[in-house]
């Protein structure tokens, strides 16, 4: 579903896996595809607005990303996450539909 600024309003749905990235200031370095059809890179801080060098069209990063399960043989050293301070034991083994997705995920 479609927020107010077109982003996808999920974080914090439990029907599907999916991440908030919380900029602070963070140094950031990616490839950018634009719509016209240029590639460009960035690399540097505050990238909370970028702008296309070729078209001038701004856009603003987006703050959730949709992780995709992975397998360990496929994993390089995964980081074991911290629970939420607020997450209650009950309400996480009520997730049962996506925790069966997980548990009998096989990665490609």
């Amino acid at each position: 579903m479609a927020g107010e600024k077109g982003f996808l309003d999920y974080a914090g749905k439990e029907d599907s896996p999916s991440a908030f990235i919380q900029w602070k200031n963070t140094y950031a370095c990616f490839d950018f595809y634009c719509l016209c059809g240029a590639h460009c890179h960035f690399d540097g801080y505050f990238a909370y607005f970028v702008k296309c060098p070729h078209c001038s069209q701004c856009w603003q990063m987006p703050s959730n990303l949709f992780p995709r399960p992975a397998s360990l043989d496929d994993s390089e050293r995964p980081v074991l996450m911290e629970r939420d301070e607020d997450e209650d034991e009950a309400d996480v083994l009520e997730l049962s539909p996506i925790r069966a997705q997980i548990t009998h995920h096989k990665a490609p």
